[in-house]
C-alpha cells in the first residue's frame, strides 16, 4: 500500500476527494488530511506518507511553500499540485520544483487516477532499485569485512552536494581517490564504494530533482551491477564517478539557475503590475509569486546583485521619469501615481536616483 496525505484548506473539497477514489482498489491508504502547509509538515513527520496531493492557495502557508519547505527538511514523497486555471503560471513553476504532476480543479477522478497510478509506477521502480542496490553492497561489503566510503565520508559528500560547491565537491572526490590509491584498494573496494557513492547521489537528487533518470541514463543503465562490475581498472572506475558527479552537479546547477531567473521574472513582472501601491510590500509580492520570504529575498539578490526593495525603488523612478516626459509637471500628482503620498520623500527617492530634483528634471525637459 501507498500512504496518501491530502493537503487543502477546503473542508469539503477534502470530503469530496476522500469519497470519490477507490483508495483500495487503487493500492492506496489515505493516511491523513492537513488545511495548510504548516499542518501538512506536522503531519508528515509523524505519517511519512508516500504521495502528497496539495492545493496551491492556503492560508498560513501555501501549497508551493509547504513542497519547497518539505523538500529542504530532505522528505521524498512525490507531489501532485491541485489547482485553478487561474493558477496554471505557478503550477508550472512547481513541476520546475519537482512536483509530479499537476491536476486542474474541479477534479476529474479518471485523470487523477491515471496520475496516482504513474506515481506509483515510479516509487516500485526506485524501491526496486534501492533495495537490489542495499542488498548488493551489504553483501559484498559483509565479504570484504572493510569499506573505503565511511558514514562519516557519506555525510561529508552530501554535505558538499548540498552547498552547491563544485570546488568542496571536487576537494572530496579528490581527497577520496588519493586514500584510495594510498590504502591500496582492491578493485571490488572500489565497487562497492561506487554502488554506495552512486546510492549516495541518487538520495542527494531525490531532494533537489526529481528526474533522476534523465540525469545519469547516458552514464547508468538499467543492469548498474553489471556497470561497475564490468569496469577492470582505477582509472576507469574513477573517470565513471567522477563524470557521474560533473553531470549530476551541473544538471542541478541548471535547474536552479532555471527556477531562479523564473523567480526573478515573476518578482519583476509583480511589481510592474502594482508599483503604483504604495502600502506594496516584500510580504505582499511573495505571497503573490507563492514563495517564502526569506527564500525570495536570497534569490533575487543573488540572481540580480540588488534587493527587491532597491528594484521596486527604481522601477517607480522611471515610471517617474517616463510621466514627467510626457509632460507631467506637479510633482506630488507624479509622487501618487507611482507609489508615494509623501511628495517629499519622493523627491529625495528621485534625486538620489536621477542626481537632480524633480524640479530641476521638469525645467531641464522645458529647456529641451
Amino acid at each position: 500500500m501507498y500512504k496518501v496525505l491530502i493537503v487543502d484548506d477546503e473542508y469539503y473539497f477534502r470530503q469530496a476527494l476522500k469519497v470519490s477514489l477507490p483508495w483500495a482498489e487503487l493500492e492506496l491508504q489515505l493516511i491523513g488530511e492537513a488545511k495548510n502547509g504548516e499542518d501538512a509538515l506536522e503531519q508528515m513527520k509523524i505519517l511519512h506518507p508516500d504521495i502528497i496531493m496539495v492545493d496551491i492557495n492556503m492560508p498560513i502557508m501555501d501549497g508551493l511553500t509547504f513542497i519547497a519547505e518539505a523538500r529542504s527538511a530532505g522528505y521524498n514523497a512525490k507531489f501532485i499540485l491541485l489547482t485553478g486555471h487561474s493558477e496554471f503560471t505557478y503550477a508550472k513553476q512547481a513541476i520546475q520544483l519537482g512536483v509530479f504532476n499537476y491536476v486542474l480543479k474541479p477534479i476529474d477522478t479518471e485523470e487523477i487516477q491515471h496520475s496516482l497510478n504513474e506515481i506509483k509506477d515510479v516509487i516500485n521502480q526506485e524501491r526496486h532499485a534501492r533495495q537490489e542496490l542495499i542488498g548488493y553492497v551489504q553483501v559484498t561489503r559483509s565479504a570484504l569485512k572493510v569499506s573505503l566510503y565511511s558514514m562519516d565520508k557519506r555525510s561529508s559528500f552530501l554535505k558538499s552536494m548540498r552547498t552547491g560547491n563544485a570546488s568542496e565537491v571536487e576537494a572530496w572526490l579528490s581527497e577520496f581517490f588519493s586514500h584510495a590509491r594510498a590504502t591500496q584498494a582492491s578493485l571490488d573496494m572500489l565497487l562497492v564504494a561506487g554502488f554506495e557513492i552512486y546510492s549516495t547521489c541518487m538520495e542527494f537528487l531525490e531532494e533537489v530533482a526529481p528526474d533522476i533518470h534523465n540525469i545519469v541514463h547516458a552514464q547508468a543503465e538499467p543492469d548498474l551491477q553489471g556497470l561497475i562490475e564490468r569496469m577492470d581498472s582505477f582509472s576507469e572506475f574513477e573517470a565513471w564517478i567522477r563524470s557521474l558527479i560533473h553531470n549530476m552537479m551541473e544538471h542541478v546547477h541548471t535547474k536552479k539557475s532555471s527556477r531562479s531567473a523564473i523567480i526573478v521574472a515573476e518578482v519583476q513582472c509583480f511589481i510592474q503590475t502594482h508599483y503604483r501601491n504604495e502600502e506594496l510590500r516584500i510580504e505582499d509580492i511573495a505571497r503573490g509569486v507563492h514563495m517564502n520570504y526569506t527564500h525570495l529575498c536570497y534569490v533575487f539578490k543573488k540572481e540580480t546583485a540588488t534587493t527587491i526593495n532597491d528594484y521596486l525603488t527604481q522601477v517607480r523612478m522611471q515610471k517617474a521619469k517616463a510621466l514627467f516626459d510626457q509632460g507631467y509637471i506637479i510633482v506630488q500628482d507624479v509622487a501618487n501615481r507611482v507609489g508615494y503620498s509623501d511628495a517629499n520623500y519622493f523627491g529625495k527617492c528621485f534625486k538620489k536616483y536621477a542626481g537632480i530634483t524633480p524640479s530641476k528634471y521638469i525645467a531641464n525637459i522645458g529647456k529641451g
